[in-house]
């Protein structure tokens, strides 16, 4: 399955976590670069935000986020074909100061596309991943081996502050291969089953429970038919929680056969879901309960200003990997 290959991850990334970034760049917001408002006091961005409302933090973020990919394309050995680049908002994190997300995609010398992600907190940074954009031949009919996980391998890991609890969390799988390994990396007894509770005297509530994997054992679940499977990984009751198994980690598997059109919409657009999600397309939002009874696809801001006809490639693009009839939709940049 082809997902898009990331050239740098910050190996001290950690979600929320925000640091100073090395000014580079000579651009400045309201007549100050980026040292100067990296060394604001507190009532001084507190009194620009009270004339320019959220407007504020959103430029203060931008201004920030782009010297941080600078460095960090300095770092790397990117460089841009032109002589700037935008820096696009996405989400935003209600709080004061908002936790504000961006993105930028840069042409580079070597031919290649990036994605680069990065967030800002008041007037701090924290710079995620550089992400090689990958683009395919979407006339080619795909054959259904290529969009299959290999291998069929789930690994549940301890907490670890910003490192996932299970990788990969999703696959795709054929009913004609239809075994997962899942293998417990912590120091914990638990248990693989459907998704949903987890209190012992409603186990009679799930569809499916599997194995109890001992610490750092392993065990297997098989899928019997096509269709996406909800997984979680449950810690094993304790002293204090003697009548539960704990949340831990979640998961979906797809389950597809040479032919699944006969399964329920809702399942098909979810499997779809959990399909594009898996793959190199650099998606911003992904939903299904919409009025549209459709699988809706927003794309990352930066990717509509890189790529002209972003909406008509990754609409080829989705349709090529999901091997059965569902309605796709993909969005235009919201305003």
């Amino acid at each position: 399955f082809s997902h898009g290959s990331t050239k740098f991850v910050n190996p001290n990334y950690e979600s929320l976590k925000y640091y100073k970034t090395t000014q580079v760049i000579d651009d400045t917001y309201l007549g100050k670069n980026v040292q100067q408002w990296q060394d604001a006091w507190d009532w001084e961005l507190e009194s620009n935000y009270e004339i320019y409302k959220d407007e504020f933090y959103e430029n203060l973020g931008r201004l920030l986020v782009k010297n941080e990919i600078t460095r960090v394309m300095n770092q790397v050995g990117i460089i841009n074909v032109y002589d700037d680049f935008n820096v696009h908002q996405g989400y935003s994190l209600l709080s004061l100061p908002p936790h504000v997300g961006f993105t930028s995609v840069i042409n580079a010398t070597d031919g290649n596309s990036y994605l680069i992600e990065a967030s800002a907190h008041s007037n701090r940074v924290n710079y995620y991943a550089i992400t090689q954009l990958t683009f395919f031949d979407t006339a080619k009919e795909l054959p259904l081996v290529d969009i299959l996980s290999y291998p069929q391998t789930i690994h549940v890991f301890t907490e670890d502050g910003h490192k996932s609890k299970a990788d990969p969390s999703d696959l795709i799988i054929h009913v004609n291969d239809n075994a997962v390994d899942f293998v417990n990396h912590t120091p914990e007894t638990i248990r693989i089953q459907e998704s949903g509770t987890g209190e012992i005297t409603r186990a009679h509530e799930l569809n499916w429970i599997g194995p109890v994997i001992l610490p750092f054992g392993n065990g297997q679940v098989t899928f019997e038919k096509p269709g996406i499977y909800e997984w979680d990984a449950r810690k094993a009751p304790t002293l204090e929680n003697p009548l539960s198994w704990g949340s831990y980690a979640r998961g979906d598997i797809v389950v597809l056969d040479d032919y699944v059109d006969d399964l329920p919409l809702e399942d098909r657009l979810r499997m779809g879901r959990a399909i594009l999600m898996n793959s190199e397309i650099p998606y911003g939002g992904m939903g299904v309960g919409n009025a549209d009874h459709a699988l809706k696809v927003s794309l990352r801001p930066a990717v509509y200003e890189m790529l002209p006809d972003a909406i008509q490639y990754y609409q080829d693009r989705a349709e090529q990997l999901i091997p059965f009839d569902i309605p796709i939709i993909i969005e235009g940049l919201s305003k």
